[in-house]
């Protein structure tokens, strides 16, 4: 009976593990030139670097879990998709949020397809903090 009741807490905990991992939710954008134009309008930093090994490295190494587990494989996925659609005017736009205590989401994480260098990475923040954390400021 106490290898029943050790199965059913370590699936309900398994469970439970898994009902908060939500995924982060994405959408296109048809045209990125108009997005990219509303984020500078309304006074974003904004960031953009070739999607590579150095910048998977400084999304892991973000501090104070800004950004979790279903974060980076949204857009781990979003990067192989952008690679076989190739879309040359469209984007994938991830709304997120680095600051759990703040309800909307205020920040921007974008992917785009460059014929000439691959994906492009671009974050739209208000927040100091991360534009500190981003490496070769572009802003």
């Amino acid at each position: 009976m106490k290898t029943y009741h050790a199965f059913a807490l370590g699936l309900i905990l398994i469970m439970v593990f898994y009902c908060n991992q939500k995924p982060i939710d994405y959408y296109f954008v048809e045209r990125q030139s108009e997005a990219i134009q509303t984020y500078r309008q309304q006074a974003y930093y904004e960031y953009s670097s070739r999607f590579n090994d150095s910048i998977w490295k400084v999304l892991q190494s973000f501090d104070n879990n800004l950004l979790n587990d279903a974060a980076f494989e949204t857009i781990k996925n979003l990067n192989y998709k952008v690679i076989q659609e190739k879309h040359s005017t469209g984007c994938y736009i991830i709304p997120w949020r680095h600051n759990k205590n703040i309800l909307q989401y205020n920040d921007i994480i974008m992917l785009e397809w460059n014929p000439n260098f691959g994906v492009i990475f671009r974050v739209f923040t208000k927040s100091e903090h991360i534009k500190e954390l981003l490496p070769f400021q572009s802003y």
